[in-house]
């Protein structure tokens, strides 16, 4: 190697498919690279790191902030919540900031102090899953919402 030349380290990752749904209610759809080992839900979670998503052939480094939800296909063999184990599913309607509003349910074993939405939406994680009418798994953004209907 040349002096002064570096190479592009390249890790092998996984390309899934998603949309978008910015801060001011824009749609965009793109891929996001999933590295070995983990999971797409934990990169909307750190609320500390900017994801790589491509777009039209460029790889855009969105800042967490930006990203109000993130909403990707999501076969049944692949949702966790699928089990044996009993779960609630709240029907809901969250409102963003933007005046989106995403329809769906939430979904979540009910334990301890952990039995109805408020104790959901409460809890800290910086993402609540919806799980969408059409099929769509979408991690939003707390910070975006605007108020949440139990529908």
């Amino acid at each position: 190697m040349e002096p002064g030349v570096e190479r592009e380290l390249r890790v092998p990752v996984d390309r899934v498919e998603v949309e978008l749904t910015l801060g001011d209610g824009s749609s965009r759809k793109g891929t996001v690279f999933v590295p070995p080992g983990s999971q797409l839900a934990q990169l909307f979670r750190q609320s500390d790191r900017f994801v790589p998503i491509e777009e039209d052939g460029k790889v855009r480094l969105y800042a967490p902030g930006a990203l109000a939800c993130v909403a990707t296909r999501v076969s049944a063999d692949a949702d966790p919540m699928s089990t044996a184990i009993p779960e609630e599913r709240r029907a809901v309607r969250v409102h963003l900031r933007s005046g989106t509003v995403i329809d769906g349910e939430v979904r979540f074993v009910p334990w301890g102090d952990r039995v109805r939405t408020a104790d959901l939406l409460n809890e800290a994680s910086p993402t609540l899953e919806v799980h969408r009418r059409d099929g769509a798994l979408c991690w939003v953004q707390k910070t975006h919402v605007e108020h949440v209907e139990e529908a």
